[in-house]
């Protein structure tokens, strides 16, 4: 079973975005330590590698359902 394969992977990665901006912006709103506000940073950036690596392990369309897809919009009626 690959990342792709089922939702919780981007049900992570967004969750994960969603709080390190948080802890981000409110690291920064308060004046917290730079390490704060780095560690936030490193949570979004996770989240989005997390969201990355599941949409590239989607398998690539079958190249014969595409042909045969656009073979038939072109065929005239």
């Amino acid at each position: 079973m690959g990342l792709a394969e089922t939702p919780l992977p981007y049900a992570v990665s967004v969750l994960g975005v969603v709080v390190g901006l948080a802890i981000l912006l409110v690291g920064e709103a308060l004046g917290a330590a730079d390490a704060v506000v780095v560690g936030g940073g490193v949570v979004v950036l996770v989240g989005v590698g997390v969201l990355t690596a599941a949409v590239a392990m989607h398998p690539a369309p079958d190249e014969a359902a595409e042909e045969g897809h656009s073979a038939q919009e072109s065929t005239p009626r």
